[in-house]
């Protein structure tokens, strides 16, 4: 029986049309010469308040996680949801998920302040965070970053101020894997 290499077997195939895959498919994946198989699993988390404002009083840089309380909106099986943290407790992954953290906040000083906003995953900061200088008054900030989730990660957004301590009101949050 004759063999063909991987690439050239997989170069010859056609693409997939955008749907849901149905019950028994299966992902293939080529890393460093090994190919390795999973179930499809959709990982989809949301969480997030609205017109909800806490305030925050910062210390400067230390991170801080959100003083509001989120609810937990549309989620799939692989995640439970509690202390404004998911849990991942799918199959670890092999293909990465997008997290994205996002706010709106108010800074109650004159001059404003310098924060940052960042996605921990088992209380490390993933990726860079995301700055913003805020004057006195409203401002949106957001940040997003991609991971391979690994059963038991615990994720979660956390807010810090850099220079000193500020007073912030953080009114809206969401907390989105997808």
């Amino acid at each position: 029986m004759a063999t063909k290499p991987f690439e050239t077997y997989f170069d010859e195939r056609t693409l997939l049309t955008g749907q849901q895959a149905p019950a028994g498919d299966h992902f293939l994946t080529l890393r460093s010469g090994t190919v390795f198989k999973q179930s499809v699993v959709y990982n989809k988390a949301y969480a997030g308040f609205n017109n909800s404002p806490t305030q925050q009083v910062s210390v400067a840089d230390v991170w801080m996680p959100l003083d509001a309380v989120m609810v937990q909106g549309a989620t799939t099986p692989t995640f439970t949801f509690a202390t404004n943290q998911f849990t991942y407790i799918g199959p670890n992954q092999i293909i990465p998920n997008t997290i994205k953290a996002a706010m709106s906040c108010v800074v109650e000083v004159a001059g404003g302040g310098h924060f940052e906003i960042g996605v921990f995953v088992n209380g490390l900061l993933i990726g860079d965070p995301m700055v913003i200088a805020v004057a006195q008054g409203f401002e949106y900030v957001a940040t997003e970053v991609t991971r391979l989730l690994v059963t038991g990660d615990i994720i979660e957004i956390k807010i810090r101020e850099l220079a000193g301590t500020d007073t912030v009101t953080v009114s809206s949050a969401q907390l989105v894997i997808a």
